[in-house]
């Protein structure tokens, strides 16, 4: 948007603030999270505590170690289901 302004300013046109598409944003959300360092990004998901927990990734451990091994019967998933974050987590914690 400077860049709108700056070429404007010297060609006597109005400055006319458009609204941003879809691909802009998140091209835009896309830099942001490339200009962060990684342990910037990893504090905060630690202070949010939104990391997963030691039982989690033990019980995500383990059932992969199951799948692996043909010991466990999964719930077939079909190419239009869409999981929520929320679910994936409850199903992790045994």
């Amino acid at each position: 948007m400077q860049d709108q302004i700056k070429a404007l300013r010297g060609s006597g046109k109005k400055f006319k603030l458009k609204r941003p598409n879809r691909t802009m944003i998140c091209e835009w959300v896309r830099q942001a999270w490339d200009e962060l360092p990684a342990e910037t990004i990893a504090n905060g998901f630690r202070k949010s505590s939104l990391l997963p927990s030691d039982a989690s990734v033990a019980a995500a451990d383990l059932v992969a170690d199951l799948e692996k091994l043909s010991l466990l019967e999964g719930r077939p998933v079909h190419e239009g289901q869409d999981f929520g974050a929320n679910i994936i987590l409850e199903e992790a914690v045994v």
